[in-house]
């Protein structure tokens, strides 16, 4: 009983001391900071940084929280952001009477009465990770803006037949070199990988009708195609039947008066 009293005091008695030095040791391992292979960091000293103190992979030593502020972003990883709807619908058949997403938006055309439905996936990464942290407010938000706005650049001008007969390679190397310049001079610090173009059709809601349209035009040019056939084959068919009853004509003319003199 004795000894268990003793023991009782002597873990009292060290229990705060023993809790405190834990404490202690955890505030100075948040001195210590690993940055992993894919990562780079950012060290905020007292409240400032600098930009060219980049931390690279590997084990850094600064001063413990809250004097050194370390930020870690993953500069390797490909992040994708959706262009022109939210939420796509897994399994989703490429038809333009379907919608393919939860939401998507319409972008107006030149004319002012056409809409066209525009579906892409934007892949980026970090680029510059002193930009990305400091150079706006919310750099997701930032780029999300300014692929729109470019987006919009590229078709406001256009017809909705003129942006369904675009070369989508093309459109997409165009679009991803746009947003590239624009988020340098914004300097949000990314680097553009790719911009692919999913869809690019008139909105759900007037498809039908634009199929119908699209149907009745080719129809109009199949009837024009078939009757400038048939006018280029009957033509030659007629102007040689016009020769020979002309030349039939003119030689019996010629035996007539033949025969009258």
């Amino acid at each position: 009983d004795v000894r268990s009293s003793w023991a009782l005091i002597f873990l009292r008695r060290a229990a705060l001391p023993s809790m405190a030095g834990l404490a202690l040791l955890a505030w100075a391992l948040s001195a210590v900071v690993v940055v992993d292979a894919s990562q780079q960091a950012m060290r905020e000293r007292f409240g400032k940084v600098d930009p060219q103190d980049v931390l690279q992979p590997g084990l850094h030593l600064g001063l413990p929280y809250p004097f050194d502020c370390v930020h870690l972003v993953d500069v390797q990883r490909v992040r994708e952001m959706p262009i022109g709807y939210a939420e796509a619908k897994a399994g989703a058949d490429a038809l333009w009477t379907q919608y393919h997403a939860a939401e998507e938006f319409n972008l107006l055309l030149g004319d002012g009465r056409d809409l066209v439905t525009i579906n892409a996936m934007l892949h980026y990464r970090v680029g510059d990770i002193h930009a990305w942290l400091y150079g706006t407010q919310n750099p997701e938000l930032a780029l999300e803006t300014l692929a729109y706005r470019v987006l919009m650049d590229a078709t406001i001008d256009q017809t909705l037949d003129a942006v369904l007969s675009l070369d989508i390679g093309d459109f997409s190397t165009r679009m991803m070199d746009a947003i590239q310049a624009e988020a340098d001079a914004h300097g949000i610090g990314v680097e553009v990988v790719a911009f692919n173009l999913r869809e690019l059709h008139p909105p759900v809601a007037v498809a039908h009708d634009y199929q119908s349209v699209v149907a009745a035009q080719i129809d109009r040019g199949t009837y024009i195609m078939e009757a400038q056939a048939y006018r280029f084959g009957a033509l030659p068919k007629a102007q040689a039947n016009a020769v020979r009853i002309t030349r039939q004509v003119q030689a019996e003319q010629a035996g007539r008066l033949s025969q009258a003199l």
